[in-house]
């Protein structure tokens, strides 16, 4: 008697031949043969049409390609505190093992502060705007608003962080991160974003390699009083800046943004 592993074995190698072999025949030949094979019924499949052909074999899903903060709760109303709904849709990426957070159109207000370690939890993440019309407002004044932290690979995109007008502190530190083996914040703006907070900056690099590239700061500062730069790099891996603006006051959709008449910017 034939072994059942042998006689799986010969069911696999006569599939292939099919395959290879249905190239010489017209179409309705090569559908007829391979119909005509059928998987175990040990394999778990799926099966259509006619049980005894027509046999597909389940796969898995592949994750989607993006998720959207107006998905999970975001108004971008530049009122309504959109600081849970980053956070939520953070929480999201973290829980699938990563991908892209898309940040549509709008003005999305951050009033309360938005972590998120993924050690363990996912090694990739994008986070994509859609340019000036995706507006992060940075209003934390005493605590950090958004830290991202222990990734492979992280990469903002296409984004503009702003500040309050008239608001002489906006935050401890806009934007942390921390631990990350590659970060890229490319084609994004900051306007008007001070830190008047010992210890604090627009951008802080903590044991990252971060590279900030076709970017621009705009009227944002830190407390020069309290050695508070505008990028701050602390325990860091690399840090590479290409094409980037540091200017001192700037414009955005005809609303003038400068912070450095409250502190000059350190050097």
């Amino acid at each position: 008697m034939v072994p059942r592993f042998l006689t799986h074995l010969i069911r696999c190698v006569f599939l292939l031949l099919l395959v290879f072999t249905a190239g010489l025949f017209p179409v309705s030949a090569k559908e007829s043969l391979i119909a005509s094979y059928r998987f175990p019924a040990h394999l778990n499949a799926v099966k259509s049409g006619s049980p005894s052909n027509n046999t597909t074999v389940s796969m898995p899903l592949l994750p989607a390609e993006g998720i959207n903060l107006r998905d999970y709760g975001a108004v971008g109303d530049n009122v309504t505190n959109d600081g849970p709904a980053l956070q939520s849709a953070l929480n999201a990426l973290a829980t699938q093992g990563g991908g892209t957070l898309i940040v549509p159109n709008g003005k999305y207000a951050i009033l309360t502060p938005v972590s998120k370690d993924f050690l363990n939890l996912a090694s990739a993440i994008v986070i994509r705007g859609v340019g000036s019309a995706s507006q992060l407002r940075i209003a934390t004044p005493t605590a950090t608003t958004i830290m991202l932290g222990n990734l492979e690979s992280l990469s903002i995109e296409n984004l503009t962080f702003v500040g309050t007008p008239n608001v002489s502190n906006d935050t401890l530190v806009a934007l942390r991160i921390s631990s990350c083996l590659r970060a890229t914040i490319s084609n994004c703006n900051f306007y008007g974003i001070i830190s008047l907070n010992s210890g604090g900056a627009i951008v802080y690099n903590y044991n990252s390699d971060v590279a900030i590239e076709h970017s621009a700061f705009r009227g944002c500062t830190g407390n020069s009083g309290q050695d508070v730069p505008v990028i701050q790099n602390d325990t860091w891996r690399g840090l590479s800046v290409s094409d980037v603006d540091f200017l001192d006051y700037g414009v955005l959709n005809g609303v003038y943004y400068s912070k450095t008449p409250y502190s000059a910017a350190y050097a």
